[in-house]
């Protein structure tokens, strides 16, 4: 009788133990200490005209799996009119330990007064955790700032004679196009894209003819002008960052009024296949530090 009396007693005492390791967070987490990331592969850089909210996405790469996120606080430098609005997280996708999602905000730039600013962090809250999420590039500008007070964007003396190409999932190495049919005469002067990738072996033509834009081109109502360019990324961006940019073209109206054609959200470089820029970010970054 008193062995098993001892054996209850063994069995008693085991329990306990596993009950105070069992409320015992360390002993039971098994997702350890919360990291984040992502804010590294932003490369976003928008010129605004518009004064309409546009989209983007954060990604964010947590250790654990978020039960409760909130955003509580934008970390601005520079100066200007705006406003910043989170519509909700989406994803919950989990590879090689690691969970990823997406923080979806809006962003609209008033354009009464000149704006160029840069989101240098976000103050996050994630599952009870305070969270500062550094941001790479997340830059934001209007014309007015960038191009001057006296340049009309509202003005389209041409219009896309083709379907334009917004989002690549890599940069392609063919020649990219881009077609546009004169409606009014003009000047052309310049076609740019704001930042991370450049325009390299540039090709002018009108109406099939080769022309130097860095003089000047002379168009006339009912002209086809093409951009025949290849892409390249910039010093410092890969494949794996979630590049969003804008892209414009300058001109003279017939009374040498300077004119923009703004295309906000010009070009897109997204490895989105299976959301294969993130899983190639947690390979060869997260992990590879982290080893």
């Amino acid at each position: 009788m008193k062995k098993i009396k001892n054996v209850i007693k063994r069995f008693c005492i085991i329990g306990c133990l596993y009950m105070m390791c069992f409320i015992n967070t360390g002993c039971t987490s098994t997702e350890g200490k919360l990291e984040v990331y992502g804010g590294e592969i932003v490369k976003n850089s928008t010129l605004s005209y518009s004064e309409k909210y546009l989209s983007y996405e954060l990604p964010i790469i947590s250790s654990q799996k978020i039960k409760d996120f909130k955003i509580n606080e934008y970390i601005i430098s520079g100066n200007g009119s705006f406003d910043i609005k989170y519509k909700d997280l989406t994803g919950g996708e989990k590879y090689k330990d690691w969970y990823y999602y997406f923080a979806n905000i809006e962003v609209k730039i008033d354009s009464d007064i000149d704006t160029e600013i840069s989101v240098d962090s976000i103050d996050m809250s994630i599952n009870g955790n305070s969270i500062n999420y550094e941001v790479a590039d997340l830059n934001f500008s209007n014309t007015k700032a960038v191009l001057g007070n006296d340049i009309d964007v509202e003005k389209r003396s041409f219009v896309y004679d083709m379907e334009k190409v917004y989002l690549y999932q890599y940069i392609p190495e063919n020649k990219q196009i881009i077609a546009l049919d004169i409606q009014e005469d003009c000047t052309i002067t310049g076609f740019k894209i704001i930042d991370f990738v450049d325009i390299e072996n540039l090709v002018t033509k009108v109406n099939d003819t080769e022309k130097n834009l860095d003089e000047g081109i002379v168009v006339k109502k009912g002209d086809k002008v093409t951009f025949e360019y290849n892409l390249k990324y910039k010093e410092n961006v890969s494949k794996n960052n979630l590049i969003k940019t804008t892209s414009y073209i300058t001109y003279l109206e017939e009374n040498n009024k300077d004119c923009a054609f703004i295309d906000e959200q010009g070009i897109m470089i997204i490895n989105y296949m299976n959301d294969q820029f993130v899983k190639d970010y947690i390979d060869n970054d997260i992990i590879a530090e982290n080893n």
